[in-house]
């Protein structure tokens, strides 16, 4: 094999390279798909023309797997059971035994994958973009709601606002203690309450039709920060506690996942009784919704515009709380 030529390879021998022929549509760059336990399954799928092909999948030190053969048209595959981590996911195409073309995607990962709920302090109004870190070079993974596509995690986390948000700061702790990759799936609305949220609701179903289309496997937890409408609105502990037990129910069905919620910040353009009422709520489901975890409590940080989390150092240290909620829920370091 000779010659790198845009993403294509030159078969040994001087082969010619036909015209450009193949769309692969899964994996992207960034993406990360959900491990159960320490492996997971990473999906291929696309199109060739200029066929038929052999088509063959690599990721890892792991050997070659078939993907098809003879193929001219879409393709789909698998392959499973791969360790956990992030490496460079490789399609070839041969005829006869001979490679004419392979395709190399970066960074694709085999990890976690959480999808962001709730409203605008979730979306993201901190005054500064945030960033992640990792030392050992991992990335970490955003499904873009803009373009619905993979990406590295940036902020904004949502494209339709401006503002820097906690899960770059999650992020950098999770890669740091798992050492593999993680991505999260914004989905969170700004201005919704509780009842926006409900299965069946356009909020809810707009959620789930992006983590299908975000084709990660499964997720790991739907990540919830919502309650300021809520609150607004003087909704009475009984009915937020229903309605968040609704939804975490759902999430079970929907996404197979937990649903980890936190208690909101004190909002100090929302009078205290009207919040008490929402993270009695939230406490309560800590306890008692089947499958509801205990999330951060943010009832301490006193809110910088009324509602939302602004300056730097509360936005770390809720990002800083996300983490440490997250990791016990799951017993990781």
């Amino acid at each position: 094999m000779s010659g790198y030529l845009g993403g294509y390879f030159a078969a040994s021998g001087g082969t010619s390279l036909p015209s450009p022929d193949l769309t692969l549509t899964s994996p992207s760059l960034f993406q990360v798909f959900q491990r159960s336990g320490t492996t997971g399954t990473i999906t291929v799928t696309g199109s060739v023309t200029n066929g038929p092909w052999d088509i063959f999948a690599l990721y890892g030190n792991s050997p070659a797997t078939t993907i098809g053969l003879g193929i001219s048209g879409a393709f789909s595959g698998s392959l499973t059971g791969r360790p956990q981590g992030q490496t460079t996911f490789t399609l070839q195409m041969q005829k006869a035994g001979v490679l004419l073309q392979a395709r190399d995607v970066q960074w694709v990962g085999i990890g976690d994958v959480f999808v962001i709920g709730g409203q605008s302090n979730a979306v993201g109004h901190a005054n500064n973009l945030q960033t992640y870190s990792n030392p050992q070079g991992i990335k970490a993974g955003l499904y873009d709601r803009n373009t619905n596509s993979w990406k590295e995690l940036v902020d904004p986390t949502d494209p339709l606002f401006n503002g820097g948000s906690v899960w770059p700061i999650m992020a950098t702790s999770y890669l740091a203690s798992q050492g593999i990759p993680c991505a999260f799936i914004p989905c969170a609305v700004t201005n919704t309450s509780s009842a926006n949220w409900q299965p069946g609701q356009s909020t809810y179903t707009s959620m789930t039709a992006r983590v299908t289309s975000a084709n990660c496997g499964g997720t790991r937890a739907f990540l919830f920060w919502q309650g300021e409408t809520d609150a607004t609105n003087s909704v009475s502990q009984a009915t937020y506690h229903a309605n968040i037990s609704a939804i975490a129910a759902q999430i079970a069905i929907d996404l197979g996942a937990k649903m980890i919620n936190c208690k909101i910040q004190n909002c100090s353009g929302i009078p205290i009784g009207q919040q008490t009422p929402i993270n009695a709520a939230i406490g309560a489901g800590w306890t008692d919704i089947s499958n509801m975890a205990a999330g951060p409590d943010l009832s301490d940080l006193l809110t910088d515009d009324g509602l939302h989390l602004e300056i730097d150092s509360k936005v770390q240290t809720a990002g800083a709380r996300w983490w440490s909620a997250v990791k016990a829920v799951y017993g990781w370091a």
